[in-house]
């Protein structure tokens, strides 16, 4: 097969399946509008001028580079592409972290860290990947504070209790030994929280070790 031939069938298989693309695009009522019309003007502009493609047996990519460097720059690409999630994904996204939400409460009461802090860093990963979304990053922030609230009130209490029976002269009993042991085991984890997710009004460990 010469090259021109293989050529002219790799062109009209990708306009093809940029058609197909845009046919779907325009028919899903729930795609993002600036999403389409990306896809829309680069069909447009394949049209317009035939895409170029390589060789890598017979053509020489010095051809293509010199193309592309003659071809004007977006100048502000950031600001032309950005990452856009149509209205019924972006619900889906908030519902499941709304469940993320309920998950991490549970974990917290029971006292299960660990559990916490991998939940957690799902959550971040995902407030960090879709950075422009305000509404995922209030429940990011919503769970982030839920988790200091209730971790402070669990040192002091247990540092009160501890406290107040050494005061009265009462003699510990072992579920208060137990609870202050807990607490400082699992302390780790929450020093750990308190790094990784910037909690500068969370309670160490320490506050425990040196009562």
């Amino acid at each position: 097969m010469s090259q021109l031939k293989t050529r002219t069938i790799l062109i009209q298989s990708f306009e093809k399946k940029l058609e197909s693309l845009v046919e779907t695009l325009e028919s899903d009522n729930s795609t993002d509008e600036s999403f389409k019309l990306f896809f829309e003007e680069l069909q447009e502009n394949i049209e317009e001028h035939k895409p170029k493609f390589v060789d890598p047996l017979d053509d020489n990519p010095k051809d293509l580079l010199k193309y592309l460097i003659g071809i004007n720059p977006v100048s502000k690409p950031d600001e032309a592409f950005k990452f856009s999630l149509a209205s019924q994904t972006n619900a889906a996204i908030k519902e499941q972290l709304r469940k993320h939400q309920i998950t991490l409460s549970s974990s917290i009461k029971e006292k299960d860290y660990r559990f916490v802090e991998f939940k957690l860093n799902e959550i971040k990963y995902l407030t960090e990947l879709l950075d422009q979304n305000k509404s995922i990053k209030q429940i990011y922030q919503e769970c982030l504070r839920s988790l200091v609230k209730t971790l402070n009130e669990n040192y002091d209490h247990t540092k009160a209790n501890f406290d107040s029976r050494l005061e009265i002269g009462n003699m510990l009993m072992e579920v208060n030994i137990n609870e202050y042991k807990v607490a400082i085991e699992t302390g780790k984890y929450i020093d750990s929280m308190k790094l990784n997710f910037k909690l500068y009004e969370l309670q160490t460990s320490e506050t425990l070790n040196l009562n």
